[in-house]
């Protein structure tokens, strides 16, 4: 894989792709030029109705009442991230970000892929793979000697200074 660009920048758009989608765990994964995000999405589960009944096949159980429990189905989903993409997108999102007056969120999955990003430039290292979930992100990378390490941020913005090596 030949890199071109910065870790901080490259994770900071698929962050604001991924932001849209308001992921809470997932899995992001380098494949060769092209990153691979796996995750649970979570969706209102639709209720099957007669449709002779109603006239329609279907009806959302959420607009059906407050007082009803909302049923919530997971599904799987994986999102794929070439070149291409990364660039389209870190221009439309730059774009954004011209306007005057928009605040960002520290805590957003753009600011913290990108800070992310940041950590794995400043080691100099290739990223293999990064998992958020429980309130923290967990980063494998291997370094320029090839060695392979991981370390675990917690989402409070600082590192864990124990690093294990697989």
């Amino acid at each position: 894989m030949i890199r071109t660009g910065s870790y901080s920048q490259t994770l900071r758009t698929i962050g604001q792709a991924l932001d849209l989608l308001r992921l809470r765990t997932f899995k992001l994964i380098c494949d060769g030029d092209d990153y691979v995000v796996r995750a649970q999405t979570e969706t209102m589960a639709l209720e099957e109705e007669d449709p002779q009944e109603s006239g329609f096949p279907s009806t959302r159980t959420g607009l059906r009442g407050a007082d009803q429990d909302v049923p919530v189905k997971a599904i799987a989903s994986e999102l794929r991230f070439t070149s291409a993409d990364i660039e389209r997108l870190g221009r439309e999102g730059q774009a954004e970000r011209g306007f005057p007056g928009r605040v960002q969120r520290p805590n957003s999955l753009s600011q913290i892929l990108r800070a992310v990003g940041a950590y794995i430039d400043s080691k100099a290292a290739s990223l293999l793979e990064i998992s958020k979930q429980d309130g923290s992100v967990l980063i494998q990378y291997k370094t320029a000697l090839g060695q392979i390490s991981s370390v675990r941020m917690r989402l409070k913005g600082t590192f864990d200074s124990r690093q294990s090596h697989l």
